[in-house]
């Protein structure tokens, strides 16, 4: 109808409808049964400049946070502002929440956690805290939220917010879904619950459990979802799909774990539970589309801000007045974080206590509040609540970088190898332009790894298997960065002596392939751009905590790491695809270029075929501050034979 009224083709709607969108009109296309229908549903406000993203365009990028618990003393208001000045920068179309904007009623003996209790409090620190920005945000209530809802008398927090700025929409509570792009791709935006577990991923796998089923509903037609992100978690955890996107892939989607916004509270930290180390940060997802419409990539820029959180957020800075001398400022520093004795002061200074009394009562003259408590028998330096948050600077954030594409696992000489998949992931490296490639061990298939492997090779013994690679693998100016497995490629070495990989590294420049290197064991370091990047390829099999791996590790070389050891890990053998933010470390699991074989097929372990390729930014204090990743997975062969009756 609008088109016959407009006198122009149907497909032409799109683009009218992107322009009243870009100018603040809230238009959208529902689906009816027989056809569909434009609404407009909400005007722009005098003088409100919201930017609603458009639905034809080829890349939609919107930046997601969670649990920002506005009303905590934990608080990072600074960082809050800090990712919507991204957001920004960045152009997204909109944002989303999910979950916990405020801190919610305080438990019986949690108290002292929050500087703000009421509802009413929270409600009116939100509204003046949460930034305002040319995009919309959408978010939904969290269980924080909703502990002011659980009597008859009680608010809804997130209704009420939204009803007081026009920029903040309430979406509902605790999951909600959105329709992105013009045949509108399903996100589902969701809060766990604040659920911790010894593996950080089990709640997220646990959530893409809840969502896969082989039900072929009789009233229900929704389209399947493309990505679920998922609050409450307090680290970043991507899980990819396992096979190329496709629309009618019901059960195989994107899965993100969302870092929160909010340290560890005093009794969180006294649980000594995992989730007294959250990740603070956000992140920015960004839909690619082909130029018709179907979604393509989903690309994750994850900003990792945790180095740069303050303590006492909540609290204004501590300013000096012009007449402070050097002592006076280094008392009043040494008092901001915590109430001191006079004694402790007397020390700090090395002066007597009257002296300490004397000047105390000058910093009161200047105007500072400094109170004695008799119970602590400490002086506390009285402090007034923030009432406007300050972005950091975002440049100093990324003073250097290195992109690289991941790879592991080609098993060459196995019945089952895919040299074809191989050459795509070159194909790739070349048109990404990263620095180098690097190869997490299992490069050739080995022998006797298992009982009856001998039967599946079609490359016996470590010369054929070598020669073989040294004809397969693709010529490129890209250095490739190797590791030699701890099971199949072992065997060579454990039985004869032979280092198969050391000696394909060394015979490639007779076959034309210059830029192979190989780190000599199944671990090491390569460096580029003073960023170092560790390869690894472990032992054992897959735990159902699919990060579980990555964790141990991590907080295994935490404890023994000098500053200058590497942040980030790719490690190879597990066949599976992951990666996570833990502790200030980057790690990946990086996916196999092998076809499932008999070995897997019989535990009932279905690999991942694809490749990692990743930007990683580093601050000048060597925390990594940005990570930027796609995951790229391939398709199997179809193998399972079918006999049709």
């Amino acid at each position: 109808g609008l088109a016959e009224h407009l006198k122009i083709p149907k497909e032409d709607i799109f683009p009218v409808i992107d322009g009243l969108r870009l100018r603040g009109y809230d238009v959208v296309v529902e689906q009816g049964v027989e056809q569909s229908r434009v609404v407009l549903r909400r005007e722009p406000a005098e003088g409100e400049l919201i930017i609603l993203p458009p639905i034809t365009k080829r890349s939609i990028k919107f930046l997601v946070l969670s649990d920002l618990c506005l009303g905590l003393k934990s608080q990072q208001s600074d960082l809050l502002a800090t990712a919507y000045e991204i957001g920004k920068e960045e152009e997204v179309f909109f944002a989303m929440i999910a979950g916990n904007l405020v801190a919610g009623k305080p438990p019986p003996k949690k108290e002292k956690d929050y500087f703000l209790t009421t509802a009413e409090e929270q409600i009116g620190y939100a509204v003046s805290m949460i930034p305002k920005a040319p995009f919309k945000t959408y978010f939904i209530n969290g269980p924080r939220e909703l502990t002011f809802k659980d009597k008859d008398d009680g608010k809804n927090v997130g209704e009420v917010i939204a009803s007081l700025r026009s920029d903040l929409a309430y979406c509902g509570d605790l999951k909600t879904t959105f329709d992105i792009g013009n045949k509108g791709y399903k996100v589902v935006l969701i809060h766990g619950g604040n659920a911790t577990a010894y593996t950080k991923s089990h709640p997220l796998q646990g959530v893409e459990e809840s969502f896969q089923e082989a039900v072929n509903y009789a009233y229900e037609h929704s389209a399947p979802f493309q990505l679920v992100l998922l609050g409450g978690i307090n680290s970043y955890i991507y899980l990819p799909r396992r096979l190329p996107i496709a629309s009618g892939k019901f059960n195989d989607f994107d899965s993100v774990a969302l870092p929160s916004l909010c340290r560890a509270t005093g009794s969180e930290k006294a649980r000594k539970k995992r989730d007294a180390s959250p990740v603070l940060g956000c992140v920015i997802a960004t839909l690619e589309f082909d130029r018709d419409g179907n979604l393509a990539q989903i690309v994750f820029d994850v900003r990792d801000l945790t180095a740069y959180h303050k303590n006492d957020d909540f609290l204004r800075d501590l300013e000096f007045v012009p007449r402070l001398g050097e002592e006076e400022k280094s008392v009043l520093e040494f008092l901001k974080n915590k109430p001191r004795r006079r004694g402790e002061i007397s020390r700090f200074l090395k002066k007597f206590d009257s002296y300490v009394d004397e000047l105390i009562e000058r910093l009161r003259q200047y105007g500072y509040q400094i109170e004695f408590e008799v119970a602590g028998n400490a002086f506390r330096l009285m402090r007034n609540f923030k009432k406007a948050a300050q972005p950091l600077d975002i440049k100093k954030f990324y003073v250097k970088s290195v992109k690289v594409a991941a790879i592991a696992d080609t098993h060459l000489g196995h019945e089952n190898e895919r040299p074809d998949l191989l050459a795509k992931t070159y194909e790739i490296s070349e048109a990404e332009k990263v620095d180098f490639i690097s190869h997490s061990g299992d490069v050739f298939e080995g022998e006797d790894a298992y009982p009856g492997q001998v039967r599946e090779l079609i490359f016996h013994g470590a010369d054929n298997q070598r020669n073989h690679g040294l004809e397969v693998w693709p010529k490129s100016k890209i250095p490739t960065i190797f590791v030699r497995a701890t099971s199949h490629e072992l065997a060579f070495l454990k039985k004869c002596g032979h280092d198969i990989v050391d000696t394909f590294v060394k015979m490639a420049p007779l076959h034309g392939l210059y830029n192979l290197q190989y780190l000599g064991d199944h671990k090491g370091i390569v460096e580029k751009n003073g960023i170092k990047i560790e390869l690894v390829h472990p032992k054992s099999g897959i735990p159902y905590g699919v990060t579980y791996k990555l964790q141990k590790r991590i907080e295994h070389l935490v404890e023994i790491a000098a500053p200058s050891d590497a942040k980030i890990m790719l490690c190879g053998h597990l066949h599976v695809a992951a990666t996570m933010i833990y502790k200030g470390m980057v790690a990946f699991l990086v996916p196999c270029l092998e076809d499932q074989t008999g070995y897997l097929s019989e535990k009932d372990l279905i690999p991942y075929l694809g490749m990692w390729i990743f930007e990683v930014f580093c601050d000048g204090l060597n925390n990594i501050t940005r990570l930027v990743s796609k995951y790229i997975p391939f398709e199997p062969k179809a193998k399972e034979r079918i006999i049709k009756l």
